[in-house]
């Protein structure tokens, strides 16, 4: 009885720390029913035909030229402003094939969230997560050398839950970045001054055990770096 109240206790537990939490509402448009608004479009356009069929609703996000061809170089991103930090998953619905074989792997295309980014091939659903500290977050479908004919999104979904530890990390990694800009930049007294405050500021949220606060404090940080690049001669 005891161990089947552990195993219970332990599943919620499980079930607790990886529970997420719906927040497409941060992205705008994240199906593209009104076109490319709230995009930064370079070579896409968006098609209502049935051609593509996962799309969602009426319209979905292309770039397209005749089989056999391969497309250029094209991006459709958006700076999204998130309020707490940790960690979000970026799911769409996708793919980058030569129509002729659809079923053949082909390369250049990527969805992407901060630094993070998963390939896009064969039509599918695909996902890719990035643990974010600041406010400041970009995402989106970047082409390059594609070799593919026809690009196809939709239904960009956007997922969040709160891990610690992998926010610690990543405030760690923004704290290391300043303190090396610290060391190296030429910047005035006042701003290096300015960013040992942020810093220090910075370091009291490690290991703390929730996301309040640390995309104000870390924004904070992030200006005072900029600063003090600057100021840089």
């Amino acid at each position: 009885m005891k161990s089947r109240i552990l195993y219970t206790l332990l599943a919620l537990y499980a079930i607790t720390i990886t529970a997420q939490t719906n927040v497409t509402s941060l992205v705008k448009n994240y199906s593209f029913e009104n076109g490319l608004a709230n995009w930064t479009n370079d070579g896409f356009q968006t098609q209502n035909n049935t051609a593509f069929t996962l799309k969602a609703g009426e319209w979905y996000a292309e770039k397209w030229v005749p089989e056999g061809g391969t497309v250029t170089n094209a991006s459709l991103i958006q700076n999204i402003k998130i309020t707490s930090a940790g960690t979000y998953t970026l799911t769409a619905r996708a793919q980058n094939i030569q129509q002729a074989s659809p079923s053949l792997v082909c390369k250049g295309v990527k969805l992407f969230i901060g630094d993070m980014s998963v390939d896009v091939n064969t039509a599918g659903t695909y996902s890719v997560t990035f643990t974010a500290v600041g406010s400041a977050v970009k995402l989106g479908l970047m082409v390059t050398s594609a070799t593919g004919n026809w690009i196809a999104a939709d239904h960009f979904m956007l997922s969040y839950t709160y891990d610690a530890d992998k926010v610690n990390t990543q405030l760690q990694a923004e704290i290391d970045v300043a303190r090396q800009l610290q060391n190296d930049a030429n910047g005035s007294h006042s701003a290096k001054e300015a960013l040992q405050q942020a810093i220090d500021a910075a370091a009291s949220y490690i290991n703390a055990t929730s996301a309040d606060g640390i995309t104000d404090i870390v924004d904070k940080l992030q200006a005072a770096e900029y600063a003090c690049k600057e100021r840089s001669p």
